[in-house]
């Protein structure tokens, strides 16, 4: 992301607008890594300042987060010291990513007392600093490790120092960077990248976009130099947008990048961009990780169903195999007259056999002939129970094994967390997961099927099972469903008013019903349609679950038909 040094800039600017006399009423920890300042001037405002490895960010927010019922010991220190404190200036160092607020507030005594709170925007060395006004520090939110060579120490009662000054060259040097271009035989977006001040690696791409970075002319140069003057004065005019790639927020720039390609959303400040970049992450980040955790579930009760039902057909097959024994205890009773006292075996003619073969059936000689033959019976009752008993646990594992597969076609069309809250609560009720009061606490609301404009016809078309369940509860008895033949697929219901409904809708309709199928990426697709009122749902079936025995089908292509999409 462009978050670099002319970013916090325009950052620094805008906060200091509105915070600048300022006082600081609330002061809260909801991360280990997050301050959140509650500040009043003229208005109430938030200020979340993150340090987060990942994303360091700062700026004004409108939500509220969940805090901890005891406070961390940084933010009880926070409290001590700037708690009722006013906000004298909010400044960056020059071409740094590190914004300090000086604070204006009294110590035990009653006296004016300054206080410095210090935000370096440094990746993964990000901190939070409270600094005295003589410079030495009061405490650290991150305790960083300290290495042999460490130039700063940030500790509570070291002296805080400010990041050390490199031989590179700022924008406004430009006799410097034109004499840099001029001496070095490396490609000038190299050179930028490695010499230049505080610039992401977007910014440098955005101000070489359309240069030839490998010539080294007085025009070349000349032209660059034109960019960098236009790049400054942008600072005082900024045009904050935030680019979408395939619908998910990618960046936040705080000018308009020719050299990148999407769609971008504009706002009036950087910071109200950032609000909204960092929330919509949030919420994708979320959704994905939502939505991954689901999906390991199911992967995993697929896999281990499967496992179960490869178990079961073996024991099965090895009890069908072993059936003998009934035959066994049958050739006992009939040839008793054969067998002696202590006989441990007897051979006998098959007669079950077409051949008439010998067989030697193996006898326990404590036992007497005819108890020989009830054992051999008995194992046959048990196999006989085995088999019975394996041949439901088959039906039940491949019901659960078609199932999962369904919602993972269902989790594979979810867009929105209400949908993705569906799914998981469908699985909690199915006791696939352990139910979760955080997230099944905004089921309050159900999600919304698409709607469709087909012809003269409104069609519906459930995404997961609980719009499923909801669309035929909610239709007539003449509106007519559709279904993939034999696979999981979304339901569909068109809205007929008792109008017959022509072929070409209902082929569209298909094949919309086939595109949010398991058959998307197939050729052609047997579907069934018929009337509501034919639809039953067996007692304690699953969500979604619906048997009918009358029918029409038809054979389709899959098609999104997004073109006739009510939005």
């Amino acid at each position: 992301m462009a978050y670099d040094s002319l970013s916090v800039s325009i950052l620094t600017k805008e906060l200091n607008n509105i915070l600048q006399g300022g006082k600081i009423t609330k002061i809260f920890q909801p991360e280990k890594d997050e301050i959140i300042l509650n500040i009043f001037n003229k208005a109430n405002y938030k200020l979340l300042i993150s340090v987060n490895p990942s994303i360091n960010h700062i700026h004004l927010v409108d939500t509220n987060k969940e805090n901890p019922k005891i406070a961390p010991t940084f933010c009880m220190l926070l409290r001590k010291y700037l708690t009722n404190a006013s906000i004298s200036s909010v400044t960056q160092m020059p071409y740094e990513r590190l914004i300090e607020f000086t604070i204006r507030t009294h110590n035990e005594l009653g006296y004016e007392d300054t206080k410095r709170l210090i935000v370096e925007l440094t990746g993964k060395t990000g901190n939070i600093i409270l600094v005295q006004e003589d410079d030495i520090i009061l405490d650290t939110l991150k305790r960083l490790p300290l290495s042999p060579d460490s130039a700063r120490i940030l500790l509570s009662g070291a002296k805080y120092t400010y990041f050390e000054k490199r031989c590179l060259y700022s924008l406004d040097q430009k006799d410097k960077i034109a004499n840099l271009i001029q001496s070095s035989p490396l490609p000038i977006d190299q050179l930028f990248k490695e010499n230049l001040l505080g610039l992401s690696t977007q910014t440098v791409d955005e101000l070489l976009f359309g240069v030839d970075v490998n010539l080294h002319t007085l025009q070349n140069i000349k032209l660059i130099l034109e960019k960098i003057d236009k790049l400054l004065y942008n600072i005082d005019n900024p045009t904050p947008n935030i680019l979408f790639v395939g619908g998910a927020p990618s960046e936040v720039y705080p000018f308009d990048y020719l050299s990148v390609r999407g769609e971008k959303v504009y706002y009036d400040t950087l910071n109200i961009a950032h609000e909204q970049y960092y929330e919509l992450k949030d919420s994708v980040m979320r959704f994905r990780q939502h939505s991954k955790a689901i999906s390991t579930t199911l992967k995993n009760t697929i896999n281990r169903t499967e496992k179960k039902i490869g178990i079961y057909s073996q024991e099965m097959q090895e009890a069908q195999k072993n059936q003998e024994s009934k035959i066994f205890g049958d050739l006992i009773l009939s040839n008793l007259h054969l067998i002696g006292k202590n006989d441990s075996s007897i051979t006998t003619v098959n007669y079950y056999e077409p051949n008439c073969q010998t067989v030697t059936i193996p006898l326990d000689v404590s036992k007497t002939p005819q108890q020989n033959a009830q054992e051999y019976y008995k194992k046959y009752r048990k196999l006989k129970n085995t088999i019975t008993h394996s041949i439901e646990l088959i039906e039940q594992n491949k019901e659960l094994l078609s199932y999962c597969n369904g919602v993972v076609l269902m989790l594979n069309n979810c867009s929105t967390s209400q949908e993705l809250n569906e799914i998981y609560q469908e699985l909690v009720d199915a006791k696939l997961i352990k139910g979760n009061v955080t997230i099944t606490k905004n089921l309050s609301a159900t999600s919304q099927p698409l709607k469709y404009q087909v012809g003269d016809f409104i069609v519906r078309v459930g995404k997961n099972n609980y719009q499923n369940e909801q669309l035929v509860k909610t239709s007539k008895n003449l509106d007519l469903w559709l279904h993939t033949q034999q696979i999981h697929s979304s339901h569909a219901v068109i809205s007929t008013q008792g109008r017959e409904v022509p072929q070409e809708v209902l082929t569209t309709v298909g094949e919309i019903v086939t595109y949010y199928s398991p058959a998307r990426n197939s050729g052609k697709t047997v579907i069934d349609y018929t009337l509501c009122k034919n639809l039953k749902k067996p007692p304690h079936a699953r969500t979604g679950y619906v048997i009918y025995s009358i029918y029409n089908s038809l054979v389709v292509c899959p098609c999104a038909h997004a073109e006739l999409l009510i939005k």
